[in-house]
């Protein structure tokens, strides 16, 4: 979800901006009511008529540091490390 203002292009209009935060609202909902713990990935389809499918929770996505996940990750600002670092952390204290 992080990536995709990409796929709009560089700028976001108030509509692209209300859908990006109504995906991620209904990830955090749907990780939330599926009891998913630490980290997931919930991936959801966007159609043109601004209708949001979900498609799949991937509770261990793709982890090396190429995968989609963690350049998610990378993007807003948390690198590899520190993401391995903090799932340790959560890990331990379960």
């Amino acid at each position: 979800m992080i990536t995709r203002p990409r796929r709009f292009g560089k700028t976001l209009n108030m509509t692209m901006l209300r859908e990006l935060l109504d995906i991620t609202k209904d990830g955090r909902g749907l990780f939330t009511a599926l009891n998913c713990c630490c980290f997931a990935r919930v991936d959801m389809f966007l159609t043109l008529a601004g209708e949001i499918y979900f498609n799949e929770v991937n509770t261990i996505p793709g982890f090396t540091e190429h995968s989609r996940y963690p350049n998610m990750l990378k993007e807003a600002g948390l690198p590899f490390d520190e993401v391995i670092g903090r799932l340790i952390e959560m890990g331990v204290s379960k």
